[in-house]
Order: structure tokens, then sequence, then C-alpha cells
């Protein structure tokens, strides 16, 4: 939940920056505001981002359309070969698909906050690298503990879902070398 948390705090600060050229700043972002052929270049900037970001989104779009038909598939396979027990023995399956779709849910997340902070990047990198930097590490741990924070739990959902479900208990030493195992 930290790690969420302090996703969200960069989030806010990446979101934070606009792209406009503020009064107690006049001369520093000059040259982006100037009219040279009739366009605002913070406008044009924008208007680039857009199409990136739509871009994006229809690349996102026929991706996760391949990724379900082969969710589905891999998922029937590993119901036929793993999961051999009744119809509530779904265990392995629901596992996969609960990873596939938190996989796509992280690529959307990485996906709009790359595209996203890549022109606000850009806007700072006009005045200072420094700034520039700051805005691309930032976009970045957002992207990291996120994703990190989101996968991990998910994962301990599962355990404890799955202990429940299943009443596994958790292994120790003692667990373990008494444990069946077939090699």
């Amino acid at each position: 939940a930290l790690g969420l948390i302090w996703a969200l705090a960069n989030w806010l600060s990446v979101r934070s920056i606009k792209l406009v050229q503020g009064e107690s700043e006049p001369s520093e972002y000059a040259g982006l505001t100037s009219n040279e052929g009739g366009a605002n270049k913070i406008e044009i900037m924008t208007q680039i981002g857009e199409y990136i970001a739509r871009g994006a989104n229809a690349f996102l779009v026929q991706e996760y359309k391949i990724c379900f038909v082969f969710m589905l598939a891999m998922g029937i396979i590993i119901k036929l070969a793993i999961d051999r027990g009744g119809v509530s023995d779904w265990a392995t399956t629901l596992a996969f698909w609960t990873g596939s779709i938190t996989s796509i849910a992280s690529g959307f997340i990485g996906m709009r906050v790359a595209v996203y902070s890549n022109y606000r990047t850009a806007f700072k990198a006009q005045t200072s690298l420094a700034e520039a930097f700051k805005v691309a590490f930032r976009a970045g741990c957002v992207m990291g503990f996120a994703l990190t924070s989101l996968s991990l739990l998910v994962l301990n959902t599962l355990i404890v879902v799955y202990r429940r479900v299943y009443d596994f208990e958790p292994l120790d030493k003692d667990n373990l070398k008494n444990a069946d195992c077939d090699t």
C-alpha cells in the first residue's frame, strides 16, 4: 500500500505541471510561446502529445485483443493439463488469468504515465535539464512503484484467498522436511 501511495504522490507531482507560460516567469518560456508561423509552440507540443496518446491507445486496444485470445487459449490449456480436479478446481487457471489481467492493467498504467509525462518532460527541458530529469524520474517512480505494488497486492490477495479456500498451511522447516515430493 505504501508503494501505491508513493506512486500517487509522484503522479500528482507530474500532473501538476501546467504547459502554459506562467506570469511569474515571463521570459523563462518566451521561446515556447512565440507565435512563429501563427502557432504557439506549447499548443503544438500539447497537440503532438495528444496524437501520441491516441496512437498509444490504439496500439493497446489491438495488443489487448491479441492478449485476450492468448489468455483464453492458454487458460484452457492450463485447465486441461494441470487443473484435473472437479469443476471447482480452477486454481491454477484463475491464478494465470488474474496475473494476465494484472499485467494488462500494468501495461495500461505504464503507457498512460509514459505518454502523459513525456511532453511535460520535454516542456521542462526547454528551460532546465535538471527539472526535466525530476519530471522523468517521478514518472518512472509512478510506473515502478505502482506496477510493483499492484502485482504484489494481487499476489498476496491470491495467496490469502487460496489458503482459505484450499486450507493450505504456511510452509516452515518442519513441513518441508516431512513433505512428500514427487521428483
